[in-house]
């Protein structure tokens, strides 16, 4: 054809412009350059060109509607199973903070009663010792006591070592 020694880019531009130049007529059911049609064929080819890309932009305008459908019913699935994890993971952080608090405060609890317990092991040892001295005190009075009665009652022979072991 004797196009070999064209550069590509001049021959693409060129066959840009002369397939823009070209045009469907519906009434001869044919293609033509546009340039040579009347007013009337070129606005009727224009108007079969935009009903051509209408129809095609309502085929693929369905397309893409049953296409994101398909989508939404794979994705549905996972955009619930995402929502009920999100929910768990809040819900795990909020008891883990609650952890952490109860912790931090059973950490400080426990460093309090470290520093009080050698206070209140004085202080029940005192009371221990308050309290064996009482009871011993009493002890004694009681023996005291059946002592002075046993006197009193004419002494039936019972000795102090009797009474000792009678108290005990």
């Amino acid at each position: 054809m004797g196009h070999e020694s064209t550069p590509t880019e001049e021959y693409a531009s060129t066959w840009e412009t002369l397939i823009r130049d070209i045009v469907f007529v519906p009434s001869q059911q044919r293609y033509m350059r546009g340039a040579a049609l009347p007013v009337s064929d070129r606005a009727a080819a224009l108007q079969a060109d935009f009903e051509g890309v209408r129809k095609e932009m309502e085929r693929e305008a369905k397309r893409a509607a049953k296409l994101e459908q398909k989508v939404g019913v794979v994705s549905g699935g996972l955009m619930t199973r995402q929502q009920r994890l999100s929910g768990e993971v809040e819900g795990t952080m909020k008891e883990l903070v609650a952890a952490e608090i109860e912790l931090k405060c059973f950490q400080a609890l426990h460093e309090q009663e470290q520093r009080a317990a050698p206070d209140r092991m004085e202080a029940f040892h005192a009371l221990v010792a308050a309290q064996a001295k009482k009871e011993s005190e009493l002890q004694e009075r009681y023996r005291d006591a059946v002592l002075a009665k046993d006197m009193a009652a004419g002494g039936n022979g019972l000795g102090a070592g009797q009474a000792q072991a009678a108290v005990s």
